[in-house]
């Protein structure tokens, strides 16, 4: 996200604008252990047990909350 907004800011109005980034870790479900987990990247494996076998719950989103503009 932050390349990505540097890139297609560059030589643009918003090319000095600053971009602040939150991130909240994701829920999944683990197949393996019939575990709730939080995982902050996509190819984590459960904190449990270690399997990949996760179906992702939530915090695979992004939500704009705030544009500020002078």
């Amino acid at each position: 996200m932050r390349f990505s907004f540097d890139a297609a800011s560059r030589q643009t109005l918003a090319a000095d604008c600053q971009l602040h980034l939150s991130y909240l870790p994701a829920q999944a479900w683990c197949w393996t252990c019939s575990a709730s987990v939080e995982i902050e990247r996509h190819d984590a494996g459960c904190p449990h047990c270690g399997s990949h076998a996760l179906q992702v719950e939530s915090g695979s989103h992004l939500q704009v909350k705030q544009i500020e503009v002078e």
